[in-house]
């Protein structure tokens, strides 16, 4: 690219900044509008967490409505978890971790040996013979 990576990069940066505090959806209009902020995330489960409301829940999933009027009125993009991608207005998502990515691509290269534990015979973790 002409100029490089220094030259670019605030054109190619994505910003998504997260709500998972009751203070987070106290702000979460003022937090939308920070200038060069793309999406805001509604961090499902730290917003649960915090408030004690379990999704489905009418309370929590008001918590949800005030960080999806957020960002509609600030004309940023949306987020949430991946299971969310149904839901009205969510245009980016959270897939699963690295890690569950790893087990689930050993699970299939492996096949049915993917989970195989030895059965220990000694030590403290031994089971006990009968």
């Amino acid at each position: 690219m002409p100029g490089g990576y220094r030259a670019t990069i605030n054109d190619n940066l994505v910003l998504i900044l997260m709500i998972e505090t009751l203070a987070g959806l106290k702000d979460a209009d003022r937090i939308a509008k920070i200038p060069g902020v793309t999406a805001i995330f509604a961090a499902s489960g730290d917003l649960g967490n915090h408030s004690g409301y379990k999704q489905n829940d009418p309370d929590y999933e008001r918590e949800i409505n005030i960080v999806h009027d957020a960002a509609l009125h600030a004309g940023v993009r949306l987020c949430g978890p991946y299971a969310w991608r149904d839901r009205p207005d969510f245009t980016c998502f959270q897939a699963g971790g690295e890690t569950g990515a790893i087990a689930r691509g050993a699970k299939a290269a492996l096949g049915k040996d993917w989970n195989t534990q030895p059965v220990l015979e000694v030590g403290p973790w031994a089971a006990a013979k009968k």
